[in-house]
């Protein structure tokens, strides 16, 4: 049975802080009432409670270490203690690093600690090992990159000047700069600890992510779509050499994700057309009734009821748009679709063994860095383990799964889109025109009672007058009918996204039919090439799509 383990909102400790440290059960006795409740200082009294209330997101930790001797390692020990994410990322090449660690005691540690962490970075200083500097300025460039991507920095710290670039003090200094909250653990009077910059920190994206995690879907309806999509996955014959942890990885971590990010979007995106729907047949509604008032204006029995109905429909749609507008119904359909889309381009990563790109290193992404998309994204990312390329011997096989399973999936889907979009355009098309032709017909009868009444002199009575009465209101509603169909074709904007669909099945083929040299690397790009290509389309789709928002209705 598949288990759904809720997105968490995650705060990322970045550390800093000496080698040689005294005390280290007081120091970590800090560090742990930090972890428990004190972190929440750091962030502003509304974020404090957006963290509180979210009562189906989880909050979990990070931290994102050099792993050096002393402070780094402690803080990764306790936050890894703490049910928390460790994050390599070092100054220099592992190998070179290791001969900054004398005993043979410490690089085992550092190993370990490798071995730990879910992801391994290197930073690069841009100078080469060989320049005199290259250490001290490895060591600044990699306490610069751990403020830039930490929430709060922890600073195990004596309260001296640097005794060189990039010490303790520097990065510390950096981080206030920055105005990110700083944790200071003074290494010199143990147990005395001091928060800079608390409560300024800001929490992003709380409310979105609760909403996905809280929103209510059917277990039995959730693993029956887990079950489909990796059955979709993996049944081609080109998959079956693929190595089953890869494929175990796919289900446990990116599977249900992409489930339940799919469904949601099925759910808004239904909403957001039956409103579209609803809104436009309301609004036409409204004015057949306003007519129908108007003509029989001389008879209150009919007109006022004409009014009512009128005044209801109007309200009706008003509120009906305000709902769907208050429950975020159609950002809620593009974000989710979003991240269903960036997950489905992370399986086939993760299939051969490649670690997709979490967000921050992408040059696309819907509204990259500045979404609770992203932030989801990189949580379900981070709890990958390090994955192993493929070997050259084995890359024909990878290559074969891809542009079979993926690609030409895409290529099939894409042209049955296209067809599929234009038969639906084409017909509400169909429709509105009707309406304008009918409409017309109509005016023409509705001139010869007129005429008839003009030349003869004789004007329309009994059932005659009702009938002239009533074509006076088919006459004024069918022009509003076709212009609420034609409204409705451009909020659905299905000619545009068909014509997208179709340049986009030519592209893939192209993609499809280059050669790939056997190497990893060049594997590596022809799967980043189809990534770019994949979340490209799925960032016009969605640009298009934000602006047909609801209220064009009213």
């Amino acid at each position: 049975m598949t288990v759904y383990a809720s997105i968490p909102y995650c705060v990322c400790f970045g550390v800093t802080g000496h080698r040689t440290l005294h005390d280290i059960p007081a120091l970590s006795s800090s560090l742990r009432d930090f972890l428990n409740t004190g972190y929440l200082k750091a962030f502003t009294p509304e974020a404090q409670q957006a963290l509180t209330t979210a009562t189906n997101t989880p909050i979990t930790f990070s931290t994102i270490s050099p792993l050096a001797e002393g402070a780094d390692r402690l803080v990764a020990d306790v936050v890894l203690k703490h049910g928390g994410i460790l994050e390599a990322l070092l100054p220099m090449p592992v190998d070179e690093y290791e001969k900054d660690f004398i005993t043979p005691e410490s690089k085992r540690e550092f190993r370990e600690f490798l071995a730990q962490s879910q992801r391994v970075t290197v930073t690069e200083c841009g100078v080469a090992l060989d320049d005199p500097n290259y250490r001290q300025k490895s060591y600044l460039r990699v306490g610069e990159e751990t403020v830039a991507r930490c929430d709060i920095l922890i600073a195990l710290w004596d309260g001296l000047p640097s005794r060189g670039m990039g010490g303790t003090a520097d990065i510390v200094a950096l981080a206030l700069k920055l105005n990110k909250p700083a944790f200071i653990v003074s290494t010199s009077q143990p147990g005395k600890v001091e928060l800079l910059n608390g409560g300024t920190l800001q929490v992003k994206f709380i409310s979105e992510l609760d909403a996905y995690n809280s929103f209510p879907i059917n277990d039995a309806e959730l693993e029956a779509c887990c079950a489909s999509t990796y059955q979709e996955i993996f049944e081609s014959a080109q998959s079956e050499p693929l190595p089953g942890h890869l494929k175990e990885q796919v289900r446990t971590h990116l599977i249900p994700a992409y489930c339940r990010a799919s469904k949601i979007a099925e759910y808004y995106q239904a909403r957001y057309k039956r409103v579209g729907l609803l809104g436009y047949l309301f609004s036409t509604l409204s004015v057949a009734f306003m007519a129908f008032a108007v003509v029989f204006a001389k008879h209150p029995f009919f007109s006022i009821p004409g009014y009512i109905a009128e005044l209801c429909l109007l309200a009706s749609l008003y509120i009906m748009i305000h709902r769907a507008e208050h429950a975020r119904v159609h950002p809620g359909w593009l974000e989710n679709r979003a991240l269903a889309e960036r997950l489905r381009t992370a399986f086939y990563f993760v299939a051969c063994g490649e670690s997709p790109a979490s967000g921050g290193g992408q040059k696309i992404g819907y509204r990259q860095n500045q979404s609770w998309v992203d932030h989801a994204f990189r949580q379900i990312i981070s709890c990958i383990p390090n994955l192993k390329r493929p070997e050259s011997d084995s890359l024909q096989q990878y290559c074969a799964f891809i542009n079979t399973g993926w690609v030409q999936g895409q290529i099939t889907y894409h042209t049955k889109n296209a067809a599929k979009l234009t038969a639906k355009n084409a017909k509400l098309k169909r429709w509105g025109l009707m309406c304008f032709k009918l409409a017309i017909a109509v005016s023409l009868i509705h001139l010869g009672f007129a005429l008839y009444g003009v030349t003869t002199g004789h004007h329309p009575e009994g059932v005659l007058l009702v009938l002239e009465e009533l074509l006076s209101i088919v006459a004024i509603t069918l022009p509003a009918a076709g212009a609420a169909v034609g409204g409705y074709r451009t909020l659905l904007e299905q000619s545009r996204i068909a014509a997208r669909s179709r340049a986009m099945a030519q592209h893939l083929s192209n993609i499809i039919e280059q050669p790939i040299a056997d190497t990893p690397e060049a594997f590596r790009r022809h799967l980043e090439q189809i990534q770019e290509v994949m979340l490209i389309e799925s960032e016009d789709w969605l640009a298009l799509m934000e602006h047909a928002e609801l209220e064009r209705i009213a």
